[in-house]
């Protein structure tokens, strides 16, 4: 931990390497960019905090072959990755199928590559919530430059989850060719464009290579939720009798006529689109900026149209959602929530993703009580019977992978998802009493584990409502009473008792 290393000077050799051990390695920097960084081969490994510099010659910064060690763990996470030189990956992998150990990359930062990112050959793979930019094949790169590929080796192909990444100026989101197949969820993709390199074409989604020579094609696509605009092509080196594609539920800025349904074809209003000149991130923390940057704007299309009303494309939310279906209103005191994302046949082919892609359990509570035992996740959580009161579900995910999100060997990743809360219950009512001339008692009946929020106006006509207090949430409920002074004697306010 927190250590910089110097003046390794072999070309061939890496700085660190793992053969078939254990290694945690969290906040390392490394200085010198002429020679490869880490080698984790047949390893166990998490990888965290790390900073690797661009390459100043020709090497592919992590490597590993092999797979994940039977009994191991392979993580990377919150690295920054800066790009490599030529014909070299910024991390290349090999080995490691489900339902064994795989290969994760969670939050990672990559700025650039002239070749792929993620180099995922026989590789089954996790890849969520990462930072891909400017991926663009260059004069030495033979073969397509994307930020996640795939490819098959010793016979084995790659199933990858593709979950809640950035994509931005890149000739190809991802490829998966040599029958290998990739969902792809919740991703934004911006600005897919061979402009910035010397490729005859570029694709948000790649079924193959055709040069130097044309590669088998792949077995497919599946994008559900996707923000994906300002696109050369939806996929390249399309066959649709040999592979499939489906789109469902994305927002689009090219039409896409073949297999899927529910897209919306339209241009995203994003909170703020960089230019490419503002995304040469020179560490990990900058480039969290761009979260926000290509968040939808409120009421555009795409927001609020994912499942729990959260927007499509990517966010930092981690783990599964939890969709909180509308009540029956013959019967005020039932929820049902349902989790996700999750997909399977015949969404992914048979052959891929024995349980599925996404999340196939998960666990949940309420308002912080036991945890229930696993689940399938095709199972709803239904709560009947309830009392008066305020209610919240949580709940953790299993990755198709095997681990679950709160696992501590995720460190900052881990995570436990939230359903939006509500309330069981007659709506309280605020009332008034003036104890002298200024001072206010503002009184009200709360329920049990809600918080409330008394805010003030001094005219109709304001825009804005001010917080007078929040009031605290308990397990009773019972009387509150909030008190307020007047600006003025004689003065005139407006209140008003909302539920946080």
């Amino acid at each position: 931990q927190h250590a910089r290393f110097e003046f390794n000077a072999s070309s061939s050799r890496p700085c660190i390497d793992v053969e078939g051990g254990t290694a945690v390695l969290n906040h390392l920097r490394f200085d010198n960019n002429r020679a490869p960084y880490i080698h984790v081969d047949r390893a166990s490994f998490v990888i965290r905090n790390c900073f690797f510099p661009a390459g100043a010659t020709s090497f592919e910064l992590l490597h590993g072959s092999g797979g994940v060690r039977a009994d191991g763990r392979g993580i990377f996470s919150r690295n920054y990755f800066g790009s490599p030189l030529g014909y070299n990956d910024s991390v290349d992998f090999t080995g490691g199928i489900r339902p064994g150990p795989v290969v994760h990359f969670f939050n990672n930062v990559f700025v650039g590559s002239q070749d792929d990112v993620l180099d995922l050959d026989g590789t089954d793979a996790w890849v969520e919530g990462n930072i891909f930019l400017h991926v663009h094949r260059n004069g030495s790169t033979p073969d397509s430059a994307s930020a996640v590929s795939g490819g098959s080796d010793s016979g084995r192909t790659s199933d990858v989850t593709v979950l809640r990444n950035i994509f931005f100026n890149c000739d190809n989101a991802a490829t998966a060719k040599q029958g290998n197949f990739f969902t792809f969820i919740e991703n934004t993709v911006v600005k897919i464009t061979k402009t910035g390199g010397v490729d005859i074409g570029a694709g948000v989604v790649n079924s193959r290579d055709t040069q130097p020579s044309v590669t088998a094609i792949g077995r497919g696509f599946h994008l559900r939720n996707n923000v994906i605009v300002d696109v050369e092509q939806l996929v390249r080196n399309y066959d649709a009798s040999q592979t499939l594609v489906t789109f469902e539920d994305n927002l689009l800025s090219l039409p896409w006529p073949e297999p899927g349904k529910g897209n919306v074809e339209g241009v995203a209003a994003f909170e703020r689109l960089p230019t490419i000149a503002e995304t040469q991130f020179s560490n990990w923390q900058d480039a969290q900026a761009i979260w926000d940057w290509v968040a939808l704007k409120p009421g555009t299309p795409g927001s609020k149209a994912g499942p729990g009303g959260f927007d499509w494309g990517a966010s930092t939310r981690r783990g599964v959602v939890l969709d909180l279906l509308p009540s029956d209103p013959s019967l005020p005191r039932k929820a049902v929530l349902r989790a996700g994302p999750h997909l399977k046949a015949p969404a992914t082919p048979a052959v891929s993703f024995a349980e599925g892609s996404g999340f196939p359990r998960f666990k949940w509570r309420v308002n912080g009580g036991t945890w229930s035992d696993p689940q399938p996740i095709s199972q709803p959580v239904e709560l009947v019977d309830l009392e008066d009161g305020g209610y919240l579900v949580e709940a953790v995910g299993q990755l198709d992978t095997g681990i679950w999100q709160d696992d501590p060997d995720l460190a900052e990743e881990a995570s436990v998802s939230k359903s939006l809360s509500w309330v069981v219950g007659p709506r309280p009512q605020l009332s008034i009493e003036q104890r002298d001339a200024r001072d206010l008692d503002l009184q009200f009946s709360a329920l049990p584990r809600v918080a409330y929020r008394v805010e003030y106006r001094d005219s109709l006509a304001d825009e804005a409502w001010k917080r007078v207090t929040r009031v605290e949430p308990d397990a009773l409920g019972g009387v509150r009473v909030v008190r307020d002074v007047m600006p003025v004697e004689g003065g005139m306010r407006f209140y008003r008792l909302v539920v946080d």
